[in-house]
């Protein structure tokens, strides 16, 4: 009777999925709606307030608004420029030097704001512009920025991440240490495709910049002081020991605060930056405690271990459920978005982890970088639609998913490499007490 139940809920709710209802008012809608059916409206209407509210005060809580407010600070400090011209003259003499350029501009300005859509509207308004003036196709142009945005989803201090953790209750500080080195490499086999790319098809890859000398460089790495205060601040903070997470978030929030201060008209900036701040946490946390409602709902059910307990009948070992399970998010993500992917799926994917014997925090990473990949997969790939608004005149949407499809490749390499070699990921977090 519940599996019944459970089923045609989850029915509903991608139903209402499809009609654009906002994915915390939907999960908050589809766990109450069970909690009543399961349990009756007198023990429903006590249970669910009390749940937000233990939830909602809970105090690790605050590093969510506490790093939301640090990327918005950061957006407005205008970090980005400085971000690719010092990655232009190290990289812009390479061959696809400009495509190089963007994607370190993205893994230095994600490293600061967290987000990936953020990451790749802000750099992508930078070096539109330069790549093109230096002859780049906008096919290479629009895929790289749609894929090396992504790259604030990873690279530490990251939101999804944070969101993983608040949701699991794993250690945030390690998650965003098992980052770290994942989101390098990540970064760096982006780099090593453009150029291999570039050598191939010269003609889209445009023309290559003079090489400047190393003063000159360090003149424009002077202009990214910002970026790289913020990153040690908080990560550095954390893998010392200095700080708490919530501690580093606070003082995050801090530098990049004090950056603002730094700026012309900064109270109109000021001003913005907590406006933004408010209102995409007050999002966030709605989704959140509705997919907490929802996965509540699931666990009480039970279906949850009923489910986990017949993936695990599965004849094919630990490694090939892994596969398995890892293959059914690609179709996933390509008819969802990644947070929703992430919170629908959490309730019952992540027992099954666990019960495998696989670490969830190296899973978690794993995870994200699904997300990543979903990101610029078709059709949804929302940030191929993001890019398309910046895009020049003319791009359309086809042309910017024929230049992801090289990243895609790319993303399925490093989750592979990731797979094989789970110490890429665990080396770091086991460093740290």
């Amino acid at each position: 009777m519940e599996t019944i139940l459970v089923v045609s809920l989850f029915v509903l709710l991608l139903l209402l999925l499809v009609v654009r209802m906002p994915i915390g008012f939907a999960m908050m809608f589809i766990g109450f709606a069970g909690y009543i059916l399961l349990l009756g409206w007198d023990v429903a209407l006590r249970i669910i307030p009390r749940m937000l509210f233990d939830q909602s005060a809970r105090y690790g809580f605050i590093i969510l608004p506490l790093f939301i407010l640090s990327g918005a600070c950061v957006l407005r400090a205008g970090l980005a420029r400085g971000a690719f011209e010092f990655a232009q003259r190290c990289f812009g003499h390479l061959r696809g030097g400009m495509a190089l350029a963007t994607v370190g501009a993205c893994a230095m300005f994600g490293a600061c704001t967290g987000s990936s859509i953020v990451t790749s509207l802000t750099v992508g308004r930078i070096s539109i512009p330069e790549m093109k003036r230096y002859g780049v196709s906008d096919t290479l142009t629009t895929g790289t920025i749609a894929a090396a945005g992504t790259l604030g989803m990873l690279i530490p201090p990251s939101g999804m991440l944070v969101l993983y953790g608040l949701l699991t209750e794993l250690s945030i500080i390690k998650l965003f240490i098992a980052g770290l080195i994942p989101g390098i490499i990540s970064a760096a086999i982006y780099m090593v495709g453009i150029h291999i790319y570039a050598r191939i098809k010269p003609e889209s890859a445009g023309e290559r910049v003079p090489r400047f000398t190393w003063k000159e460089r360090l003149n424009a790495a002077h202009r990214t002081w910002g970026i790289f205060a913020l990153f040690f601040t908080i990560v550095g903070g954390i893998y010392i020991g200095v700080f708490t997470v919530t501690e580093a978030a606070g003082a995050g929030a801090v530098v990049a605060f004090l950056m603002l201060m730094t700026k012309a008209d900064r109270w109109n900036n000021i001003r913005g930056s907590f406006y933004e701040g408010a209102r995409t946490t007050a999002a966030l946390f709605f989704m959140l405690l509705g997919a907490i409602v929802f996965s509540n709902f699931i666990r009480m059910s039970g279906v949850a271990v009923d489910i986990s307990e017949a993936i695990l009948a599965w004849p094919l070992g630990p490694t090939g459920t892994l596969i398995v399970i890892l293959l059914l998010f690609v179709p996933l993500g390509m008819i969802m978005d990644p947070l929703s992917m992430m919170l629908l799926t959490m309730p019952v994917v992540l027992p099954v982890i666990v019960a495998l014997g696989h670490d969830p925090i190296w899973f978690g990473i794993i995870l994200i970088k699904l997300c990543e990949l979903a990101n610029i997969t078709p059709p949804i790939g929302l940030h191929a639609f993001v890019i398309k608004g910046i895009a020049p005149p003319g791009v359309q949407i086809e042309s910017i998913f024929k230049g992801c499809s090289m990243f895609v490749v790319m993303d399925a390499l490093t989750i592979v490499l990731l797979v094989a070699y789970p110490g890429i990921v665990m080396w770091l977090p086991s460093t740290i007490n």
